[in-house]
């Protein structure tokens, strides 16, 4: 299923992904970007890692507050504040009644399976990601089972979008 379907180069998307999450980006820990195209490669939305409302940035990390550190092992729901950049960009499509359906979504790091599953649910089509990690297994055989192709674009940049 690893294919690219679109002529437009991925690395302009990913880039201005990474652009708005670095400007947007709510989480004190990693900015991630997301871009949704429709098939031509128009740009229908953009989103960001954030709390709604931000209260990454008016208050410190839920996980810092719970924990009193914000360690990768406390990656439950109820440990954190912030939804996933590709939540936010198929969340603002919706509000602004774009359909997504048939379209390409561009983020900056890897989808979770979370995200992997509201990807699946708005009918995109094609998933292209950057960073340093690739996909989970959960995650490909989700795409995998239900048609969505995915590239992972492992030269694009390092993944150093941890603050």
């Amino acid at each position: 299923m690893e294919k690219y379907r679109r002529q437009a180069n991925p690395w302009v998307y990913l880039d201005m992904a990474y652009a708005y999450a670095q400007s947007t980006s709510g989480c004190r820990k990693v900015a991630v970007g997301s871009i949704v195209t429709d098939e031509q490669g128009s740009i229908i939305s953009i989103g960001s890692n954030k709390a709604i409302p931000d209260l990454c940035k008016c208050r410190q990390c839920l996980r810092i507050e719970k924990y009193g550190e914000d360690s990768k092992l406390h990656r439950n729901p109820e440990d954190c504040r912030a939804i996933h950049s590709e939540i936010d960009a198929i969340a603002t499509a919706a509000k602004n009644g774009f359909s997504l359906n048939k379209g390409v979504i561009y983020v900056t790091r890897y989808p979770c399976e979370s995200c992997a599953k509201a990807i699946i649910a708005a009918g995109i089509e094609t998933v292209v990601y950057g960073g340093t990690t690739k996909i989970s297994d959960q995650t490909r055989d989700m795409f995998q089972r239900f048609g969505v192709s995915y590239t992972y674009i492992d030269n694009w940049r390092e993944d150093n979008s941890d603050r």
